[in-house]
């Protein structure tokens, strides 16, 4: 009996560390299932990410022209004298002379930028001066003729055009390599 008391014990204590092993194996088996199904769903979300690559890629190609398209329409400040010189050049093909050109510069309601009033003083016909407010509203930058007056005199048609531009303040101008 001592012998079958022992085997019984023995078989008890066998059962007993199976269902505590058992136990903690489910618990462990249980855990690396949670932790396997977490590791899917952030593969799936990184794969996906992966996925829109290409299409992130063609914005990014998208917001750099208009980037480009924007820089053009209102230029860094030290393009100033550029913009003066191109609306000489535009007046002198559309066969307007340049009697007076007045700058001034404020702050625009538009944070970031400064405005540019010119005053232009020309002559010429007014077919030549259509010609030009044209050109002004075909230019690549942001330019608004706000009045235009013109006189007559027996020697020639005067002209007087006020226009508007924008600068980029410099604060604003971001370094971009190519």
């Amino acid at each position: 009996m001592n012998r079958t008391l022992m085997l019984a014990l023995a078989a008890v204590l066998a059962i007993a560390g199976n269902a505590t092993l058992a136990k903690t194996t489910w618990q462990q088996h249980v855990g690396l299932q949670t932790q396997s199904q977490d590791i899917r769903a952030q593969l799936d979300a990184a794969q996906s990410r992966i996925d829109a690559l290409p299409a992130l890629r063609l914005r990014v190609k998208a917001s750099q022209a208009e980037l480009d398209r924007i820089t053009a329409a209102f230029p860094a400040e030290e393009n100033l004298g550029i913009l003066i010189a191109r609306i000489e050049q535009a007046a002198q093909e559309q066969q307007l002379n340049f009697t007076q050109l007045t700058r001034s510069t404020q702050p625009s309601p538009l944070p970031g930028f400064t405005e540019v009033h010119l005053a232009l003083n020309l002559t010429g016909s007014y077919p030549n001066l259509y010609r030009l407010l044209t050109w002004t509203h075909d230019e690549k930058r942001v330019l608004n003729v706000t009045d235009i007056t013109s006189t007559s005199t027996d020697q020639a048609l005067t002209h007087t055009l006020q226009v508007i531009g924008y600068t980029r303040n410099p604060t604003t101008v971001t370094g971009r390599t190519p």
